[in-house]
């Protein structure tokens, strides 16, 4: 069993590496075509071929500008499995693109970044918020993409308002919705800063802020089903049910194969005992 498991995590690892033949761009403007590149300490080796010869060359990491290795195909993978609600799946694909890329993580061009935002997802999504922690810390403080960095704020937050932290949590969410103007990150921020207010128990600020997300981006398909709970248990809490019960039915019929359909269910029971009270 301990062998296969090995040969498992070997695969994993050589599938999640870059293609055979790559470019790395060097600051002296210089592109270099390699073959079968992997790190070494603070170096990326690689093969290079010169006339009939091949030789391995290193090139430091702080020398390079920018790596164009191609997307791995398994980022798409698991961004599929999350959609399916599998992200115990995804995870395991993901930390190897995490292990190679890790040294070349503030290098443009690198494919750790992508890989971390969905791996702290998958961590969220299987209330693993002490591993996401550190991966988004390390995000947070990444220079070369600034919505990158910002979505990394907001997920720290939200690790915080999970603890009980609103009001830590909710100047930041209301920061990057003033700074961002990108889509994934303004959704994704509007749906945890919904989470904060609904906990905090101001419902109808919390159902106007899950709302941004089915009216100004409804292309977020991950994002969706949490937005429709939480738009339903808001509906709930002011005492819509009939309402309550149009997003509950919008999520299992839409997204039956995600994480909060699950919790659909236990919602339209809540409901349902609540309307016989009434």
């Amino acid at each position: 069993m301990m062998m296969r498991h090995a040969i498992l995590g070997l695969l994993l690892l050589l599938l999640a590496l870059p293609a055979l033949s790559d470019e790395i761009v060097l600051k002296d403007e210089r592109i270099i075509p390699i073959v079968n590149p992997h790190i070494s300490a603070d170096s990326l080796l690689a093969d290079i071929k010169v006339g009939n010869s091949v030789g391995q060359v290193g090139y430091r990491i702080n020398t390079i500008a920018k790596v164009e290795f191609p997307k791995p195909p398994q980022l798409q993978t698991a961004t599929d499995l999350l959609a399916l609600g599998q992200a115990a799946q995804a995870v395991p694909l993901l930390d190897p693109i995490l292990s190679f890329y890790g040294p070349l993580k503030n290098v443009p061009g690198n494919w750790w970044v992508p890989a971390a935002l969905l791996k702290s997802t998958a961590l969220e999504n299987l209330g693993r918020d002490a591993e996401a922690a550190p991966l988004l810390t390390d995000l947070s403080r990444l220079a070369t993409d600034p919505e990158n960095a910002l979505l990394a704020k907001v997920r720290l937050a939200a690790v915080a308002a999970r603890r009980g932290d609103y009001k830590t949590a909710l100047p930041v969410y209301d920061s990057a919705l003033d700074q961002s103007e990108e889509a994934a990150v303004l959704a994704e921020t509007w749906v945890d800063k919904g989470d904060s207010l609904l906990a905090s128990k101001d419902y109808q600020a919390a159902l106007l802020a899950y709302l941004h997300v089915p009216v100004f981006f409804p292309d977020r398909r991950l994002l969706m089903p949490k937005a429709l709970l939480g738009s339903a248990r808001a509906f709930k809490e002011m005492k819509d049910y009939k309402r309550a019960r149009e997003s509950l039915d919008d999520l299992k019929s839409g997204f039956a194969g995600s994480s909060a359909s699950a919790d659909a269910d236990a919602e339209l029971k809540d409901i349902s005992a609540l309307e016989k009270i009434k």
